[in-house]
């Protein structure tokens, strides 16, 4: 977290959720990442899982309720591929 003061609408005081590695990006790997902010139990955070379709990656999210999406991240041609970080 990232402590705030003054900083957003939400409040003289708040913190920012902030993700990261402790490498590089890597090409053709995917981040999972859940926040929980409140409001319920951290026990129903949804579950995530992954697998490919072909040169399709596609992770699987089902929530608490039972209700599940799949989030299909197509392959990027490596070449046409950049780490924005180190551009």
């Amino acid at each position: 977290m990232v402590p705030g003061a003054d900083s957003n609408a939400l409040g003289a005081a708040s913190a920012t959720p902030v993700v990261r590695t402790d490498g590089p990006v890597a090409y053709g790997t995917l981040h999972v990442a859940l926040v929980h902010l409140g409001g319920s139990d951290p026990a129903a955070l949804p579950r995530v899982t992954t697998r490919a379709e072909g040169t399709t990656l596609v992770a699987d999210v089902t929530w608490a309720d039972g209700a599940q999406d799949a989030i299909r991240l197509p392959a990027v041609e490596k070449e046409a591929w950049k780490d924005q970080h180190r551009a």
